[in-house]
């Protein structure tokens, strides 16, 4: 096995479009998914399952199991796992509209790595980490939690979910939101050369040190990767129209706009909210070039 990178997310940063007209596009590896293979489907959610369900005693007497049944999925060459559901806490399982409570983000990473590393050398395991900006992230969120966790409380507009998500006595969402906690939680148990993070902005507007980076992870030529990446997703004046906050009502369904009023108040508080982290996280990591993307 050549080497394995998971792509965890995070969610609402371009992960579909990666998943479904980048990563496979890419013939030179092993795109196992997500979306999954139907022959890999079983596998994977078995694993999600286990990561997400075992205690620790139990996970920890299986683990050698848990390994072997994901062995099936990995060629040798470039294997890549594409899953953003990782950096939830909570997870759908088999109900529609049932949560598993599980485990939080932080142990569901460390017990991936767990796993893997007994698959292959600790210094071929890759995390790839895609960021966008947390004014940007939470809206596009909330537009996608409507279609689950709104019918379940269809109370929550748009400002009591952002108030709740920036209550820092509860764990939720928001909490892995912070990207400089999250890169000092991976550095305890994996190489820093080996967690990678690119923001979102970047990516898609095909700045050379983001492109040459992911190239790197893939051994690819810049120039290949810039070709898979569509105009229509960003330029370089706003988000595309698809993540454009402030006209919602071309994006919404009609019964989130009326719980919907994303002000400048809301906006500068989330924004002060994360700023000191992102930039002690633009310090560490030199090239995400976060204060030029507006991050702090």
């Amino acid at each position: 096995m050549n080497k394995i990178i998971f792509h965890i997310g995070y969610p609402r940063t371009g992960t579909t479009y990666l998943q479904e007209k980048i990563f496979p596009k890419i013939n030179s590896i092993n795109f196992i998914g997500k979306p999954f293979k139907s022959i890999n489907s079983k596998i994977f959610y078995n694993f999600e399952k286990k990561i997400f369900s075992y205690d620790e005693i139990f996970f920890n007497e299986n683990i050698k199991n848990i390994a072997n049944e994901l062995k099936p999925l990995f060629k040798n060459k470039i294997n890549l796992i594409s899953h953003e559901g990782f950096l939830r806490n909570t997870r759908f399982f088999e109900k529609k509209h049932k949560f598993y409570k599980g485990n939080n983000y932080s142990l569901n990473l460390r017990r991936i790595y767990q796993v893997l590393s007994l698959l292959i050398k600790k210094k071929d395991i890759f995390f790839l980490i895609f960021i966008r900006k947390q004014e940007d992230i939470l809206p596009s969120y909330y537009s996608n939690f409507w279609k689950s966790e709104l019918e379940l409380h269809p109370k929550i507009d748009f400002l009591k979910f952002i108030n709740n998500c920036l209550d820092t006595k509860r764990y939720n969402f928001s909490k892995a939101l912070n990207y400089n906690k999250l890169f000092n939680f991976l550095s305890n148990f994996i190489p820093k050369k080996n967690i990678i993070f690119l923001n979102y902005e970047s990516f898609f507007e095909k700045e050379k040190n983001t492109i040459k980076k992911f190239s790197s992870l893939f051994g690819l030529r810049e120039n290949e990767i810039k070709n898979l990446i569509s105009s229509k997703i960003i330029n370089s004046n706003k988000i595309n129209r698809y993540y454009n906050f402030r006209n919602m009502d071309n994006y919404f369904p009609k019964i989130l706009r009326k719980r919907f009023y994303y002000n400048p108040e809301t906006q500068e508080k989330i924004f002060n909210f994360y700023k000191s982290d992102n930039k002690k996280l633009d310090r560490k990591i030199k090239f995400l070039n976060l204060k030029s993307k507006k991050y702090y």
